[in-house]
Formats: C-alpha cells, sequence, structure tokens
C-alpha cells in the first residue's frame, strides 16, 4: 500500500473511531481503557476512552495506555476487517505487535464495528 493510501485508510479509521467515541460516550467506561495505535512512518494516534476528554489524538498522549498496537497499514486493515485474519502469522513476521489488555481495543471495536475482528477470535481462543 502506498503512503497516500495509508494515510487516507488511516484518516478513515480515525473518523469511524471519533464518532464512535461521540455515539457510545455513555457506554465507554466498558471499555476499560485508552490505546494506541502506531503505523510506522504514517501516523501514530492515541485513542482516549477514559478520562474527562475522550477522543482521538495525534500522537502518543501522555494518557495512560491498556492497550498498543503497531503495525503496517495492511495488516491494520486486515485486522480489522478480515474475521481470519492471522494475528499470530503477522506477529512472527514482525508486521504486527501487540502489547497490553487487547479485551480494550476488542471492546472498543464492538461499539464501532458490527463484525468481529481477528483480535476478538484470538482473544476468544485465549480464554
Amino acid at each position: 500500500m502506498h503512503d497516500a493510501q495509508a494515510r487516507l485508510l488511516i484518516d478513515r479509521i480515525r473518523t469511524r473511531f471519533e464518532e464512535t467515541l461521540t455515539r457510545h460516550r455513555e457506554v465507554l467506561a466498558q471499555v476499560g481503557g485508552n490505546f494506541l495505535i502506531h503505523v510506522p512512518e504514517v501516523a501514530t494516534f492515541t485513542v482516549v476512552v477514559m478520562g474527562s476528554n475522550p477522543g482521538v489524538c495525534d500522537g502518543a498522549t501522555e494518557d495512560e495506555i491498556a492497550f498498543a498496537l503497531c503495525c503496517d497499514a495492511d495488516a491494520l486493515i486486515g485486522l480489522l476487517s478480515t474475521p481470519d485474519f492471522d494475528v499470530d502469522a503477522q506477529a512472527h513476521r514482525g508486521q504486527l505487535r501487540i502489547d497490553g489488555d487487547a479485551g480494550v481495543f476488542q471492546r472498543f471495536l464492538g461499539l464501532s464495528v458490527r463484525s468481529r475482528s481477528a483480535l476478538t477470535l484470538r482473544a476468544e481462543s485465549a480464554r
């Protein structure tokens, strides 16, 4: 994916996440934490769910994060849109790194995305 395409993709994801924060403000506490997404050479943003000022912020903020995801744009789109996306294979190839409580990301996606992501399926299989 070219950088311009990746930036457009990130903009769309950010917009979707901002809409989720606005629409579901009353249940955001159920998410259980903030998270950071880093797409090298494209974008870094923090989704602040907990606290007095929820929002999607450029870069890494001073807010405590419960989950961090680092991956390329192709892996991010696969993770968000493909239920059988192979998280472990992507991690093994170094194209995706997950740190922290993946349940935070899973619960947020549950608010914003009707389909289940590969990360949701992976978290369920780990139980």
